[in-house]
């Protein structure tokens, strides 16, 4: 079920509730002090009440936004944690576009394998505030991989990283900064930005990146990895109070 993962299915089951009808069945107030919002929702959806419109979540404006991934396997060098970040901060970027907004904040964080006692652990996040609110791709790349740079700590082995933007805006409504703002750089980076998500967009994701996105590996068909194809997805669950698509209907 959609909100229902791996550690959740534990709980429940600690709680004796092991398929959608016993979850269900329980309070509405049970489930808010265990589980939450994401938990009420599910609930709702299965009492038959739309918690969630489908296929409408592009068109809500979110106060932030946020691109995280666990890794296939760990990291420990700068290098290869750099195009992770890169991918991270552009689909946030592409997400802020999509719903005509601009973010003033960033903030990158990364963490180790906590499930590996053997290993030393480490956590850490920083953040850096624009002096006029953007939503440019190169802007907001750059500016995740000096973060990057300013937390890495060589000798972690890296199992998780992420990029949040948030204080955001109307993209029709920036304040630009009196001392700082560039108006002719400001519409070179937003004509890039324009032209990337044009060109994807009638050719395919990610046929153009920016180089720092860039995977060294290469795939089955002699080309660099693309983001998808380098994030794990075998566990994901279908999208199935959201998206219509992932409802397999047979004849």
């Amino acid at each position: 079920m959609w909100g229902i993962g791996r550690r959740i299915t534990k709980s429940l089951e600690y709680y004796g509730i092991t398929n959608a009808h016993e979850f269900a069945g329980r309070p509405r107030s049970w489930i808010q002090t265990k589980y939450h919002i994401t938990g009420v929702r599910t609930w709702l959806e299965l009492n038959g009440e739309n918690a969630i419109e489908l296929d409408d979540l592009n068109s809500t404006t979110k106060k932030s936004i946020m691109t995280s991934r666990s890794f296939p396997g760990m990291i420990d060098s700068l290098d290869a944690l750099t195009p992770h970040m890169a991918n991270y901060a552009a689909r946030c970027s592409l997400k802020l576009r999509r719903q005509n907004s601009a973010c003033s904040l960033i903030t990158v964080f990364v963490q180790s394998n906590h499930f590996r006692d053997d290993l030393e652990q480490y956590d850490n996040s920083m953040s850096h505030s624009f002096p006029t609110a953007t939503n440019s791709v190169i802007e907001i790349v750059t500016e995740a991989l000096n973060l990057l740079k300013k937390i890495f700590r060589p000798g972690i082995k890296y199992k998780r990283a992420g990029v949040m933007v948030s204080g955001i805006c109307s993209a029709d409504a920036i304040q630009p900064d009196l001392f700082y703002y560039n108006a002719e750089q400001s519409r070179k980076f937003r004509n890039v930005s324009e032209a990337i998500d044009e060109i994807n967009r009638r050719l395919g994701m990610d046929m153009i990146t920016l180089a720092s996105q860039h995977y060294g590996n290469i795939g089955a068909d002699g080309k660099p990895v693309k983001f998808v194809d380098a994030i794990r997805r075998a566990l994901k669950s279908p999208d199935y109070s959201t998206r219509v698509n992932d409802f397999k209907i047979k004849s």
